[in-house]
């Protein structure tokens, strides 16, 4: 009876460890260094101060604009997301869901952290969106990317990640607009120029 014990507390901890693993669907990608007039630029990160109590794993987070899936993050890397400027649903998915509100403004650039709370058994994902009146946050936000990998994912593979994600997308918007989610915001004066 010990040993049914013993392999089933086994199993859920590998369970819980492959939880929100993706397979490592993001690959290398270049810069956007400025953005242009008639677009918003929004950068999203994950830095490595974000625990990982199973440091072999590599646990990636999808985003999405809404039913648009936009890129999956891990430690140490972020994304860039060129979009129209106006207002935008973005959701972050692991052990749970978090939301950004975003009214983009064309010509600026917009950040938000992913950072990670470890739960037993999952890790639960929340934005951090980086406002204007955070000076100190702004300014070190270079320093962030340095030590940060950008990544995109290749198109052959965004099809399939969707395909097998959409219709929980569907269910999780669909519940955010029954108020069942609670979310951070994200001001058109919180660009940067």
């Amino acid at each position: 009876m010990r040993k049914i014990e013993i392999k089933a507390v086994m199993f859920l901890i590998l369970l819980a460890m492959s939880y929100g693993c993706a397979s490592q669907t993001m690959v290398p990608a270049p810069v956007l260094k400025s953005v242009d007039n008639d677009k918003a630029l929004v950068t999203f990160m994950m830095t490595g101060q974000t625990a990982n109590p199973f440091p072999t794993f590599q646990f990636e987070f999808d985003i999405w604009d809404s039913e648009k899936f936009i890129g999956a993050l891990s430690r140490y890397t972020y994304f860039q997301y060129l979009t129209d400027p106006g207002e935008h649903l973005f959701m972050a998915r692991g052990g749970n869901r978090s939301f950004v509100k975003a009214n983009l403004q064309a010509g600026r650039k917009y950040y938000v952290f992913v950072n990670l709370s470890i739960k037993p058994f999952y890790q639960n994902v929340y934005f951090e969106p980086v406002k204007k009146e955070n000076k100190e946050l702004i300014d070190a936000i270079p320093s962030y990317l340095k030590d940060l990998q950008p990544m995109s994912m290749p198109p052959k593979q965004r099809d399939d990640y969707i395909k097998d994600r959409i219709e929980d997308v569907k269910n999780e918007i669909e519940a955010f607009g029954a108020n069942e989610y609670d979310y951070s915001t994200l001001d058109a004066q919180d660009g940067i120029e």
